[in-house]
């Protein structure tokens, strides 16, 4: 959660801070929004990828290892982690050509998460934005 939740706010504040305040490319509206909402779904998901995906993976083999009663297997975060980072690429192009022992092993899934994360950011900053305007009488940069 506290991953998500810095990537979602650094993304967020320093595109608006980048967009408006310091270059002025887009005026304080709609789009300077959902602009930003989308940079914030990018450090989100880069932020939580990796936490997200050593976590799964560790719920999945605790559970299969509970399952098999004969095997009295350990399972640690710590094992989890180092078996994904000397995993195998699996990914297309430029991420194919990399051996076992990489940290972009620990980005799989990222595409959904950012696609899915872009969408429901998208929604829900401007209305944020709008809320926070309307009803506290509170612009971005006062």
């Amino acid at each position: 959660g506290a991953a998500v939740t810095a990537g979602q706010f650094m993304g967020y504040d320093l595109a608006k801070t980048h967009l408006n305040q310091r270059n002025k490319i887009l005026d304080d509206g709609p789009l300077l929004h959902t602009v930003s909402a989308v940079c914030a779904a990018f450090g989100a998901a880069t932020c939580c990828c990796p936490f997200d995906y050593v976590m799964t993976k560790y719920q999945v083999q605790k559970a299969a290892a509970a399952s098999t009663t004969h095997q009295h297997t350990h399972v640690s975060l710590m094992s989890v982690a180092r078996e994904i980072f000397h995993e195998p690429a699996t990914g297309k192009g430029f991420l194919r050509a990399l051996p076992g022992g990489s940290l972009f092993n620990f980005y799989a899934g990222w595409s959904p998460l950012f696609i899915r994360l872009s969408i429901v950011m998208s929604l829900y900053m401007p209305a944020y934005e709008q809320v926070r305007r309307r009803v506290l009488n509170q612009g971005y940069f006062e």
